[in-house]
């Protein structure tokens, strides 16, 4: 049974960084900053809004749909894991004091301590569902359906100042998310030894007043650039861009909804299907700084922005998001000759089919 599970752990490792970049994909632009104007809301890719917003709101999506076809046989195992993005809210209070003592909380969007700047904002909080490992005969017999639940939550964290009185007060608020991930399998058409897997991953969470609530304000009950990643030990996924003459008309059958399904390694195991749509057999190259959240501009364009930039914003950034904080330090830690290794080079490229 173990061994059936494993997975290749170098492909796991290329997986876990392909995930991070995607999921992360506009996740904050440039200057990066909460209180930069293109940053004041989320843009996010793979939106999958409520059901009940939906039906108010037909150009949006309440639902989105993995297909792809396994070649194997029903004893195939398939492993299923679903990601995204859930968003919390960031809201800063600040408390006045005078003669009187103090006084009301009231909402702000920064607010100065002693050296440390504090600001209202959002931020986001991977979320992770594994729908298990299961045997293609088993899929064919039962479809498999998987809950998503996740209750709302609220944390507090009192600011004090120097002098030891309450200066602020920073509500972290998170709202309830509900939905189901639904898994189907049937015979690729006359193919023999082929299925067709599909993962439906649908928000059913209730909001209020969803005629009137703008996309803004859905976000926080939305799953953000969601993602499937389907993987098998010892059958292969089939190309959605190079089928080959024996799979095309399946392939063409595949309906994938919001999605994208690109396979990760040359041994065709893993498949991950993503809101941004990528050729197969992505590479992150490794010169990389790691994730800029911007991947969409030019990397050391990005690293020599953001070193040149007046230390009251790169405070902005370090005392903001955890996520945009880490990515400062990364950055504050480059080397001119790092930097120098972004700059534009050239890179043989393989087929599959070629290589030497």
């Amino acid at each position: 049974m173990k061994k059936d599970k494993a997975i290749n752990k170098n492909s796991k490792s290329l997986l876990d960084q392909i995930t991070k970049t995607v999921l992360y994909e506009g996740y904050s632009l440039y200057p990066y900053y909460r209180s930069s104007p293109k940053n004041a809301k989320p843009v996010p890719f793979g939106a999958v809004y409520p059901e009940g917003y939906r039906k108010h709101h037909p150009d949006v999506h309440s639902t989105t749909q993995t297909e792809c076809i396994v070649e194997g046989t029903e004893d195939t195992k398939i492993e299923i894991t679903v990601r995204f993005l859930h968003l919390r809210n960031r809201q800063l209070l600040k408390i006045d004091h005078d003669e009187m003592g103090p006084g009301q909380f009231t909402p702000t969007d920064t607010l100065q301590e002693g050296d440390r700047q504090y600001h209202s904002g959002w931020e986001a909080v991977e979320r992770e569902i594994s729908v298990g490992t299961h045997a293609v005969s088993k899929i064919l017999a039962t479809d498999v359906n998987v809950n998503i639940e996740f209750k709302a939550e609220q944390a507090n964290d009192i600011i004090y100042g120097d002098d030891g009185t309450v200066a602020g007060n920073v509500i972290l608020k998170q709202s309830a998310l509900d939905g189901q991930i639904t898994v189907l399998a049937h015979p690729a058409g006359n193919q023999k030894q082929g299925y067709k897997i599909t993962v439906q991953i649908n928000n059913l969470t209730t909001i209020d007043n969803p005629e009137g609530s703008s996309r803004n304000d859905v976000y926080k009950h939305a799953f953000l650039s969601t993602h499937t990643i389907l993987q098998t030990p010892k059958a292969k996924f089939i190309s959605q861009t190079d089928p080959g003459d024996k799979w095309e008309a399946n392939i063409e059958a595949c309906e994938n909804m919001n999605t994208w399904p690109i396979l990760v390694e040359q041994d065709d195991k893993t498949m991950l299907s993503s809101p941004i749509v990528l050729y197969d057999y992505p590479e992150i190259a490794s010169e990389s700084m790691g994730d800029m959240f911007d991947s969409t501009e030019i990397e050391e364009a990005l690293v020599l922005h953001m070193a040149t930039m007046p230390e009251a914003e790169k405070e902005k950034i370090e005392q903001g998001d955890p996520k945009m904080k880490a990515m400062m330090e990364r950055v504050e830690s480059v080397t001119p000759e790092e930097i120098m290794s972004l700059h534009g080079g050239f890179k043989e490229v393989k087929s599959k089919d070629n290589e030497q």
